[in-house]
């Protein structure tokens, strides 16, 4: 920053609520000079820094390396010692594996089941739910994929960023490392890794072009001994024949050598990040779609050496790309540590299709290592085969959830009740929590028996539905037979591309994934005191939030304009500045939106405390009550957002109450643990102007992601919220009902609840993120996205 630019940018800085400080000044004088209290502690010339220091010279020795077949733990009866290598690329020769001679249905089934059991191949979801896969409204792939959630994506793929216009343009990357391989042979491992990660790039619609790598190295402590420096040196060395191979160049990456405890050692590890960008209309998902598809193993030929030819590989990725951009190609994965039977397993358990394979391939054959192949579910066999690449038919994709083996069959069931409980004593699930599921369940089922109030106070009508007593819901049956009491208005019966379309249009999907039957005619709306066609959304930003620009693109879109305002606390005058700056903006806003993350890191006493202590200060609090009394704003909290509108009373009183008054709380999740997945929530109450677009009973998908989203409601206050119309939706299980058990109830919420409003309904909170979606996004997880959330509201000051 030019010297008198500083402090222009430190007041820019200052509005974003950042620090920034000068810490040092750029001279001519080719020396770096550091300070402290006043005394000159460095003082170094350029000329020596540029020398990187003292030289340093070491011996290396690369030891020869060792067969790396299967371990042990994968498959019992191979022998790590005697086994020879598995050569990537095509079908093994010389050896035999002893359970491979047997050709038998207990053969095929155990091996199977020891292969969804190890560790690096059972099911990761316990881990990838702690992490927020959602965020920026640009996921393209999902973690988990298909209309089970369960097959994992091979690569990440994100719409690049643009907080205003909705990019058509993807950002991928995917890794590749294999353990056992670099413990024997760190040369070959290290090529393996990097032919992986490009592989998967390949699998989910990037090319090669214009494809760049990065490695992550980690070694153990390396000391003076030869035979320790070989490692990392025959590692890099693998690496190099890989990118030299393949023509494609690494440009950056990280490195250590400090993994040693005691007599604890790290593997050689050299990890292959590989990263490229593709049209978003290139991008394909794994999950196997239909049953009847055929399914074929693209393989370069053998070569003399146990690594593919790099011209022979480099013309496998060049041919399944071009094939996939054609059209034809439904799905694709890359065999990695379990071969093709793990690639096969995980396609399948997506949308919970079985598998046939072909006579004649061996046991060896699908359980060997295969890297730099690709199965692909096609409509039928390319039709150009450059020379020197293999395509074989696979097998078949079947309706029944099965895989088949000669005449065994194994079912898939069985196989991911053992996949999915793996990790299970180390992120148990809540069931396995202490509370009594049935009582639970037992008590939800009777409030939708009893008589319901279709409109409560909304709007302040007190017209009764269908006569006295309300709509009698008969035992044991779901709600869905309640009928809308809301009309959906013309302009939003149809959504903008993309948002209301099944994501995997060959996948066949419950009726309940579409609105339901016909529409009643609309009752009569309130009117809003004030109207307009282009309403302002005012989006506070707190310290530790991060929806807002999620949010603004979605107001934008639905036709608003948006004011972003970030909350300044890095001082008490600054805190006292910003209150008074958001109580004015409130006064000419019509929309006010807490978006989600971690305002001051949920910390202390839990989510959106810091939040709800600015809600309560008395210009903001004078502010939201003429808000509401005279301007009949709108007020939407999500994630975070909603826990402080529950820590204020907004919810769901539609007031600011004393702290600890309100009558709600929002807690940690039922398992102790984050949650981020996408779960389904039905409409059970579409009388808030927030809801205009929906139907009762209609079932929507919405991402989630939350520590402290488990709503805790008695169930006196619960039975009047649900007469008052205030519970807004339910968490609902892959039938369509309200449901505690985890995963469709994602935080165990009580009575499955996932959003509530005020009395009057022009405040809503909820924990599932609508706003995150775009056209694109969660490509491979099909279901009904557009909520048309923002697109209700906007519509409400225009009518």
């Amino acid at each position: 920053v030019a010297v008198a630019d500083v402090e222009k940018f430190r007041a820019l800085a200052s509005e974003e609520n950042l620090e920034a400080t000068p810490i040092a000044r750029v001279t001519d004088e080719q020396r770096l000079v550091m300070e402290w209290r006043g005394q000159r502690i460095v003082d170094i010339a350029r000329s020596f820094l540029d020398t990187n220091g003292a030289p340093r010279t070491t011996s290396a020795r690369v030891d020869a390396p060792k067969s790396y077949g299967k371990p042990d733990v994968f498959s019992p009866g191979y022998s790590t010692d005697n086994n020879r290598v598995h050569s990537p690329g095509h079908h093994p020769g010389g050896g035999t594996d002893p359970a491979a001679d047997c050709g038998n249905a207990h053969a095929f089934a155990d091996k199977m089941q020891k292969l969804v059991c190890d560790l690096n191949v059972c099911s990761g979801e316990r881990i990838s739910e702690q992490f927020d896969a959602t965020t920026g409204a640009g996921t393209v792939l999902a973690p988990l994929g298909g209309v089970l959630r369960r097959t994992p994506s091979q690569a990440m793929v994100h719409k690049v960023f643009d907080p205003v216009r909705d990019v058509k343009t993807c950002s991928l990357m995917a890794w590749g490392y294999n353990p056992y391989i670099s413990e024997k042979d760190p040369f070959r491992g290290a090529y393996l890794a990097v032919v992986e990660s490009l592989a998967k790039l390949v699998a989910a619609g990037g090319g090669t072009e214009e494809t760049y790598l990065s490695f992550q190295e980690y070694f153990e402590r390396l000391g003076q001994d030869p035979s320790r420096w070989g490692k990392p040196l025959a590692a890099l060395l693998g690496a190099f024949r890989a990118q030299d191979d393949l023509g494609i160049a690494a440009i950056g990456g990280k490195d250590s050598m400090s993994g040693t405890f005691e007599d604890l050692h790290v593997p050689p590890t050299l990890i292959s990040f590989a990263v490229t960008t593709a049209p978003l209309s290139h991008i394909a998902s794994p999950e196997f779609k239909q049953a009847g598809h055929d399914v074929y193993w693209v393989r370069p030929a053998g070569s003399e050496s146990d690594l593919p030819d790099g011209n022979l590989q480099k013309a496998t990725f060049k041919m399944v790309s071009d094939w996939m951009r054609r059209g034809g190609v439904h799905a694709a994965m890359t065999p990695g540590y379990g071969g093709a039977a793990e690639a096969v397993f995980k396609m399948a358990v997506g949308n919970n299709l079985g598998f046939a394979y072909d006579a004649g391939w061996s046991l060896e054959d699908v359980f060997g290592y295969s890297y730099g192949s690709f199965l692909i579910e096609a409509d039928g066999p390319p039709a150009d085969l450059p020379e020197g690449v293999r395509c074989d038919r696979l097998g078949r994709i079947l309706e029944e959830a099965e895989l088949v083996w000669e005449d065994s069959r194994t079912p898939l069931a069985v196989l991911i009740d053992a996949y999915e409980s793996v990790l299970d004593p180390v992120f148990p699930v809540p069931d396995s929590l202490d509370c009594d599921l049935q009582k639970a369940e037992e008590l939800l089922q009777e409030t939708f028996r009893k008589p319901f109030n279709p409109l409560g106070v909304a709007f302040g009508l007190q017209t009764p539905y269908a006569g006295a007593g309300g709509l009698q819901v008969p035992a044991g049956q779901a709600i869905e037979q309640l009928a809308d009491l809301q009309a959906i208005p013309e302009e939003l019966k149809s959504g903008p591309a993309g948002t209301d379309r099944n994501r995997s249009p060959s996948v066949a999907l419950p009726s309940d994934f579409t609105h339901s039957g016909t529409v009643p005619p609309a009752l009569n709306r309130a009117a809003p005191h004030m109207r307009t066609d282009r309403p302002t959304v005012l989006i506070p930003v707190f310290p530790g939030t991060n929806g807002e620009w999620d949010a603004a693109r979605a107001a934008r879109n639905a036709g608003a304009d948006v004011d972003v305002f970030v909350i300044r606390d890095a001082t008490l005058s600054q805190i006292a500045e910003s209150a008074e700056a958001f109580a004015g903006k409130l006064r000419s806003a019509h929309i006010v939106v807490f978006a989600g993350g971690a305002s001051a890191g949920d910390e202390p006493d839990g989510a959106g405390k810091w939040i709800a202590a600015f809600l309560r200060r008395p210009e903001v609090h004078e502010a939201i009550d003429a808000f509401l009394a005279e301007r009949s704003g709108l007020m939407l909290g999500i994630g975070n957002g909603f826990q402080a509108l529950v820590r204020t009373g907004l919810l769901p009183l539609g007031e600011i109450v004393e702290p600890g008054a309100q009558p709600l709380a929002l807690a940690r999740n039922a398992s102790g643990r984050h949650r981020s997945d996408i779960v389904r929530v039905r409409v059970s109450s579409n009388t808030s102007p927030w809801l205009i677009g929906t139907n009762r009973a209609d079932i929507y998908h919405v991402p989630v992601s939350c520590a402290e989203g488990r709503l805790v409601c008695s169930p006196e206050l619960y039975n009047q919220l649900l007469d008052q119309s205030q519970i807004a939706s339910h968490y609902v299980d892959d039938r369509g009902h309200p449901t505690m058990r985890f995963p469709f109830n994602p935080t165990g919420s009580d009575f499955a609840v996932e959003a509530i409003t005020s009395p009057d309904g022009r405040i809503l909170g909820r924990m599932g993120h609508f706003e995150r979606g775009s056209d694109g996004t969660w490509i491979n997880v099909p279901g009904h996205y557009d909520y048309k959330l923002f697109r209700s509201a906007v519509l409400f000051f225009r009518t």
